[in-house]
């Protein structure tokens, strides 16, 4: 085993007497330690603890070896992150299409907000997509950005003509060259979807479709209920 120091990134909490949790924030790594080893470890005095005890410490990342500089590597970890940052430029947008629901599920936080009926625009979607473009001037590197959008509700499907109008509007901005590329993804409790739909998941690049199911159908039905109360899928 190497010449090895404490790591200057360990954090110690007490648990309770005599044993405590030993936290290393750069590695990430957790352990359950006794006092005893805790302050051998804070006075230096490593040649007390047991050979195969300091071992799972050096492998852990508590001890290291004795002439690393590890904020070398927090600057190559940073460095790391900013590379795949301006390699890969995306901007992500939760869409809230409506807050209204076909369904009135009984735990719903978003509670009376469903029963409201504004909707989002072609001229909302037009502004929040120019505001997305505009991001590339705080960019340090000068390239188009990928678009990543989330429909969102309420139920967005009742919006769905303004759904369709954004996911057109980005397939004209990547033919355009405007944006790089884009992905969409759906939050949906599912009872809309139609053939319209469905057509749309083929001719754009939708990702994801997250359909809320709440277990079998017996319990499912229960809560996921429509407006004249009764459970809204057959499973």
């Amino acid at each position: 085993m190497p010449m090895v120091k404490i790591s200057k990134y360990n954090i110690a909490f007490r648990l309770r007497e005599n044993t405590y949790i030993l936290y290393n924030t750069l590695y990430n790594s957790i352990s359950k330690v006794d006092f005893e080893l805790l302050e051998a470890m804070l006075k230096g005095n490593l040649e007390d603890i047991p050979q195969d005890i300091r071992s799972k410490l050096y492998n852990f990342g508590f001890l290291v070896d004795d002439e690393l500089e590890e904020l070398n590597i927090i600057k190559t970890m940073h460095n790391f992150e900013i590379s795949k940052l301006y390699s890969a430029f995306r901007v992500g947008l939760t869409l809230t299409m409506t807050y209204a629901c076909n369904l009135k599920c009984p735990y719903c936080y978003e509670g009376n907000l469903t029963q409201k009926a504004d909707f989002l625009s072609k001229k909302d979607i037009d502004i929040i997509l120019k505001f997305a473009l505009n991001h590339q001037k705080y960019f340090p590197i000068k390239r188009n950005p990928s678009i990543d959008v989330s429909f969102y509700g309420g139920e967005p499907l009742l919006n769905w003509k303004c759904c369709k109008y954004t996911l057109e509007s980005l397939e004209a901005l990547k033919r355009k060259g405007e944006i790089e590329d884009y992905t969409a993804g759906f939050v949906t409790n599912g009872t809309l979807i139609n053939m319209d739909v469905i057509d749309a998941i083929n001719d754009f690049n939708i990702v994801s479709m997250q359909i809320t199911l709440d277990g079998p159908k017996e319990i499912h039905d229960k809560r996921r209920i429509t407006r004249t109360v009764k459970g809204h899928l057959t499973l």
